[in-house]
């Protein structure tokens, strides 16, 4: 694959890296160590992607892996993510309502 650069690579860690810090805020705040979990592991699908992106731009060496890993492992975090908020905002209502 051609076309991705160091510096290409190394500017896709940026969202990667506010994402994490904002699902590790999100998912202190409400308390969920679902939400929690699935925060880091599509934080850390986005750290491989972007890592292959800079292995790629440096070296020049395709690690299939460090691709292919990042659909599987971003889809199971956010449905983690979503079931974590669900109860989250389900045991915040039960809480109201008693």
């Amino acid at each position: 694959m051609e076309g991705f650069t160091v510096g290409l690579a190394l500017l896709d860690f940026v969202p990667v890296v506010a994402f994490g810090l904002a699902g590790i805020i999100a998912g202190l705040s409400m308390g969920s160590p679902l939400f929690l979990v699935g925060a880091v592991l599509s934080t850390l699908a986005g750290c491989f992607k972007a890592g292959w992106k800079l292995i790629l731009g440096a070296f020049k060496k395709d690690i299939h892996w460090m691709n292919k890993c990042f659909v599987p492992m971003q889809a199971a975090g956010f449905l983690l993510m979503m079931f974590g908020a669900t109860l989250s905002l389900m045991r915040v209502g039960m809480a109201v309502m008693d």
